[in-house]
């Protein structure tokens, strides 16, 4: 063996453990950055009559109003949520929520 394949068999695994870590971190500042998720109805969406619940993929979010106050329970957990409505002139109001 000669001390190129040396070295290579040396080099390897500590560089396999460093691209492990720096995978891992950019996996880990890809998970902490915002993300807009568009949702749609899951059949008919009645708010009042809390019965309206929103989906994409496995992330479902069941949207009700009691009283003037709106509530947002989801299948994951949520930092923060923006509910944004649009009328039939396509124009968007948001509603931060909590």
């Amino acid at each position: 063996m000669n001390k190129h394949t040396k070295l290579a068999f040396m080099v390897a695994p500590i560089l396999a453990v460093v691209g492990f870590i720096a995978a891992d971190y950019y996996e880990e500042n890809e998970a902490a950055a915002n993300k807009i998720i568009q949702l749609a109805p899951e059949g008919h969406c009645d708010i009042a009559n809390k019965s309206c619940v929103l989906i994409s993929g496995d992330f479902k979010i069941n949207v009700s109003d009691d009283a003037g106050v709106t509530e947002v329970n989801s299948t994951f957990p949520l930092d923060s949520a923006t509910l944004f409505l649009v009328d039939k002139s396509d124009k968007m109001t948001p509603y931060p929520l909590g």
